[in-house]
């Protein structure tokens, strides 16, 4: 449903932005 495809997507942008502060991880990295 779209709601479960946007709460993906949400979870996968905090993720993302969790990553990249605390390992300094490229975002293309986790890009599919």
């Amino acid at each position: 449903t779209w709601d479960l495809s946007k709460a993906l997507w949400i979870i996968r942008e905090i993720a993302e932005m969790t990553i990249e502060k605390e390992f300094g991880v490229s975002r293309t990295i986790l890009a599919d």
